[in-house]
């Protein structure tokens, strides 16, 4: 096969039936210093030996990847993990007891062993041991150390199936595997234990959760997107926009009123009145709730035609929404929609737990959004999901998104019934979907704001993470009312409730005026 560049051959291989007659050719090339990209259970890769500096730059060059974006190390065994990382935590070998393989990276002081071009010059090293059948024969076969990044572009969405790497690469790269569909449609998580204390740099299908419960300390978590330019990231995907296709993303909520399907369908209508197209990324209820016409694309669907202008086309991940599907069909669904034409995107946002995480922090990327504006209260009933409504309200779409948390929450409870009455009646807000959960490190990390109802929080959550003073006010402090404390309305009357909605709505109104 030719695209007018390199030569690809195509080796489509059953993982459940693994030829290595097939697979021979792509591990001796691996060997010889040639790029091979791969499924794993993740997303595509695109793999070239770690020991030959020479093998790696083509990975570079064939993405145009910054030079600065470390490489994950690939390796069949974990046998192998002397062989590149210098120190080995007691801690590290109990994380690979339960998670390897499988989609968990982790990341260790590194072996003098590993070029340079490998790790972006840290001192560190990136290394995971793939589930995937494929992947792990191919390994086996090639009997080297593997640096394999996505096999796409540089910033568009990752390759969960081989037509995607086709499409991005197939005149960049002599060999390339189909294995079928990737398994979990998100790339790994990376945990860094280098310093002593577990740090998530990129979350995944394996959890904060999953890794405290085999850890027995707390997991937290860094912000992506915070390096000053100076210094490479420590991880892929920390520093850089990616995932994101041509088309310009806007994330929704799942609709739960008629009053939301209808906002949303106006948002469709409008863009599509103008003569554009719009693509909706979303679960099958959400799509069957709305009134727009919309065509119903299938999964795996790659050969399609531009939409006619001022349509609309729907890609359903799932029956109902469900983070674990969403995230599995994320980037097909990015890539089949851009691939119709389509101007805007609308994506279904999930809530940030769990595997939520993960694939909230690819969409958000995908929109080229900021990280969220955490609003604090005690118990997450009453005030800070009122705040966060009400923020997301008001904010322009390419504001930051807000959410909220509580300090002493009991996860799960439902909003009060006061605070459930005062935005319905006067804002016309559900938060019948809502769920407390309760303030993690995990949380703080992730947020580019934190704003308290009170100075009693903020002095609280000061004395436990100081590290991010410089995140953390109250809401009237970063409005320019330093002290508009609002009180807490629990138990008392639905007017207590509306007295308090609109003093948010004041503060959040202030606090937007002075951001802009």
């Amino acid at each position: 096969m030719s695209s007018g560049g390199l030569e690809l051959k195509l080796i489509q291989i059953d993982p459940e039936q693994i030829d290595d007659e097939k697979l021979l050719p792509a591990a001796e090339a691996l060997r010889r210093g040639q790029l091979v990209a791969f499924p794993t259970e993740t997303v595509y890769g695109l793999g070239a030996d770690a020991n030959d500096p020479a093998a790696v730059a083509r990975i570079f060059a064939a993405k145009g990847r910054p030079p600065d974006n470390p490489l994950i190390v690939h390796l069949a065994d974990p046998d192998q993990l002397g062989s590149v990382a210098r120190q080995i935590p007691p801690l590290a070998l109990r994380l690979l007891e339960a998670f390897a393989p499988g989609p968990l990276t982790l990341v260790l002081p590194r072996s003098s062993h590993v070029p340079d071009i490998v790790t972006a010059g840290l001192d560190t090293v990136a290394v995971r041991f793939p589930a995937h059948p494929v992947a792990r024969r191919l390994l086996q076969l090639a009997r080297v150390p593997v640096a394999a990044p996505s096999a796409n572009r540089s910033g568009r969405p990752s390759p969960t199936r081989a037509w995607h790497v086709l499409e991005d690469l197939g005149d960049r790269i002599p060999f390339l595997i189909d294995g079928g569909p990737c398994e979990y449609g998100l790339e790994s998580t990376v945990l860094d234990l280098s310093t002593g204390k577990p740090v998530i740099l990129r979350p995944g299908s394996i959890t904060a959760e999953d890794i405290a419960s085999v850890a027995g300390l707390p997991v937290s978590a860094v912000l992506p997107d915070r390096s000053d330019g100076s210094a490479a990231p420590r991880a892929p995907g920390m520093k850089y926009r990616h995932y994101a296709p041509r088309a310009r993303v806007q994330i929704f909520q799942p609709p739960q009123t008629d009053r939301e399907r209808e906002d949303l369908d106006n948002q469709i209508r409008a863009l599509t009145g103008e003569g554009n197209r719009a693509g909706l990324f979303a679960s099958r209820a959400t799509l069957d709730g709305l009134k727009s016409a919309c065509r119903l694309l299938d999964a795996g669907a790659k050969d399609l035609a531009a939409l006619p202008p001022g349509s609309c086309a729907g890609f359903a991940y799932g029956l109902y929404p469900d983070p674990v599907a969403a995230s599995r069909h994320l980037f097909d669904g990015l890539r089949l929609l851009d691939r119709l034409a389509c101007d805007v995107i609308f994506a279904e946002g999930m809530p940030e737990e769990g595997v939520g995480t993960a694939y909230m922090n690819r969409l958000r990327k995908a929109a080229g959004q900021a990280a969220p504006v955490l609003f604090v209260c005690t118990g997450n009933t009453c005030r800070s999901p009122m705040a966060a409504a009400l923020y997301n309200l008001l904010r322009k779409p390419s504001d930051a998104p807000g959410q909220s948390a509580g300090i002493s929450a009991m996860p799960g409870d439902l909003a009060s019934p006061g605070a459930l009455a005062a935005m319905n009646q006067d804002y016309r807000i559900s938060l019948a979907a809502h769920r407390a959960r309760r303030l993690t490190d995990g949380l703080m990390d992730e947020a580019g704001r934190i704003l308290t109802m009170t100075a009693g929080q903020k002095k609280a959550l000061l004395a436990i993470r100081p590290d991010l003073a410089s995140r953390i006010q109250t809401l009237g402090e970063a409005a320019g009312l330093p002290e508009a404390d609002v009180p807490d309305p629990y138990g008392r009357s639905v007017w207590q409730y509306q007295a308090t909605a609109a003093k948010l709505e004041q503060l959040i109104r202030s606090f937007l005026e002075k951001e802009t």
